[in-house]
């Protein structure tokens, strides 16, 4: 069986093997200052500030090419994601056409941090809103819209491409959501998610 025969199982499958990839130099003084648990592939790709503390957008985390590749792989209905991998342990596909989206709620509490969204194929918003204490919300806890906020609302526009990052305050203190509406969403509007979380002792 020869490459173009092989069939995807992982994401790993989508990238360049780890031998093709950039790797920084020990006099790389950006390298020096960036490490794994705290600057994750910052140095290395386009990181846009956002209002929400502990949350963090990767431009461009992925290119077009990849970009095709995986979502080829997604509408191939025999495909196995993470069949052979268990980091993380779940991944969660929404595809989002016309007027769809998805009432504000926090993930739910038994994954920890962080929480990693990749979206491709259309830009979209996503809808930040602050709690008025952490722990609230839940999508699991069917309370989710009764939850206490404090008003503070913040917009974060996410480029087909982009990596979500949700730590610290943005993955516990704060609710998310993508409106229903078709507001700027013109003819063929199409986003696709891929939201990874990772479950402690499993």
């Amino acid at each position: 069986m020869n490459g173009a025969e092989r069939k995807r199982k992982a994401i790993d499958d989508f990238f360049l093997p780890k031998s093709k990839r950039y790797e920084p130099q020990k006099d790389d003084d950006t390298a020096q200052e960036c490490h794994e648990l705290t600057c994750p592939k910052s140095a290395f790709f386009n990181l846009s500030g956002t209002a929400v503390p502990g949350l963090s957008l990767y431009l461009d985390f992925v290119n077009s090419g990849e970009e095709e590749s995986i979502l080829a792989f997604l509408n191939d209905s025999n495909a196995n994601v993470y069949e052979d991998c268990q980091r993380p342990q779940y991944c969660i596909v929404n595809e989002y056409t016309g007027n769809l989206g998805i009432s504000a709620h926090t993930e739910n509490f038994q994954f920890a941090e962080p929480v990693v969204g990749l979206s491709l194929s259309s830009s979209c918003p996503i809808r930040f809103h602050e709690l008025a204490e952490p722990f609230d919300g839940s999508v699991r806890s069917g309370k989710a819209a009764k939850a206490c906020k404090t008003g503070r609302v913040v917009d974060v526009e996410m480029p087909p491409r982009s990596l979500l990052v949700m730590n610290g305050p943005s993955r516990w203190s704060w609710q998310h959501e993508i409106l229903r509406t078709a507001k700027g969403r013109g003819p063929g509007w199409k986003r696709v998610s891929l939201t990874f979380r990772y479950k402690p002792g499993t």
